[in-house]
């Protein structure tokens, strides 16, 4: 029995261990945790549960405006979460 991309995030999501926040944003003084770092926990889960992970800058959602002392720039990444056993079977998330 194949199981579904629901079934399987929720595999990935009872493995993922805890996220430290260990970069830091010199200019607006917060710690983050880095995409590199969610990847390098992410990849293997992903291959263990035959899903595959696709990454992208929306192109059309690219703005940037000009305030009195910086440039706010603002964009929409694209996630699409695919079950290689299935490949109708996916997800598509932006944020």
């Amino acid at each position: 029995m194949t199981t579904n991309i629901y079934q399987k995030l929720h595999q990935i999501q009872s493995k993922l261990t805890h996220l430290t926040k260990t970069e830091t944003n010199h200019y607006q003084h917060y710690k983050y945790v880095s995409e590199y770092q969610i990847l390098t926990i992410l990849k293997p889960l992903l291959n263990e549960t035959k899903l595959i992970l696709l990454l992208s800058d929306a192109k059309e959602s690219f703005s940037k405006e000009k305030t009195e002392k910086e440039w706010v720039v603002s964009y929409q990444k694209q996630v699409i979460l695919i079950n290689s056993e299935n490949k109708q079977e996916h997800l598509t998330l932006h944020f």
